[in-house]
């Protein structure tokens, strides 16, 4: 398929030297979309999702922290059409734990050989690429979860309850600075840095898109990436 990408920076004020730094590096000319002085994660999240271009197929939004590699949005685009066209892609996928421990227990295996995981989950926000038709409907159902901080959480609720797929690039096409705290109170930096990286000085174009594919829909790293049937949960 033909894809026409959007990109949207999701900022705070407190990153404006990161925000600089993306703009130097990104081979495009993204919007930036910055905290309104509220510190609400999802206010921001929402107004960024829904910035899009209107032409767009797919609109990207990344997060003032990440750090890319050479040509992102060329390799983005590359990889989206690569990928079913309704489906997101998380171009992070973080070292966090209890997620990757429950792989593990799962006794399942990323050989080599990938290039894509599945899940039904966006367990990281650093950086998404959702297809626009999606945007507003998914936002709307979102806007309801008031008990959910994290914009990233309410989007994958969304995923799992509409069983979307999303694609993961393996290795992720970005990563956190490790070096920048969390603006999420108690996170700091512990834990902020992708599985697997391509590298800041690769080109993403030169991800192969064509590898294999690990199937993770069904890991559920803790009781707020369960199926509403095995969780308590209002919404």
């Amino acid at each position: 398929m033909s894809v026409v990408l959007s990109v949207v920076i999701m900022a705070h004020p407190k990153r404006e030297r990161l925000v600089n730094r993306l703009l130097t590096r990104l081979d495009a000319k993204p919007k930036v979309v910055w905290d309104d002085g509220t510190n609400n994660r999802w206010v921001t999240g929402r107004r960024a999702l829904l910035a899009h271009n209107k032409r767009a197929t797919h609109h990207l939004v990344i997060q003032d922290d990440a750090i890319v590699p050479v040509d992102l949005i060329a390799g983005v685009t590359r990889a989206l059409a690569f990928i079913p066209p309704r489906s997101p892609m998380c171009l992070y996928a973080g070292s966090t734990g209890k997620f990757w421990r429950a792989v593990e227990n799962n006794r399942m295996s990323v050989p080599d050989s990938t290039s894509w995981l599945l899940m039904n989950q966006l367990h990281w926000g650093v950086a998404i690429a959702f297809p626009t038709p999606l945007i507003k409907p998914m936002v709307t159902w979102c806007d309801q979860l008031t008990h959910v901080d994290n914009w990233d959480k309410r989007l994958s609720r969304w995923t799992e309850r509409h069983n979307v797929r999303v694609w993961y690039p393996w290795p992720s096409l970005v990563d956190h600075d490790i070096r920048t705290p969390s603006l999420v109170p108690g996170r700091g930096t512990k834990g902020r840095r992708a599985k697997r990286f391509i590298g800041a000085t690769a080109r993403s174009v030169d991800f192969d898109v064509s590898g294999g594919i690990v199937d993770l829909r069904g890991v559920h790293a803790d009781p707020e990436t369960l199926p509403r049937s095995k969780r308590r949960d209002p919404v």
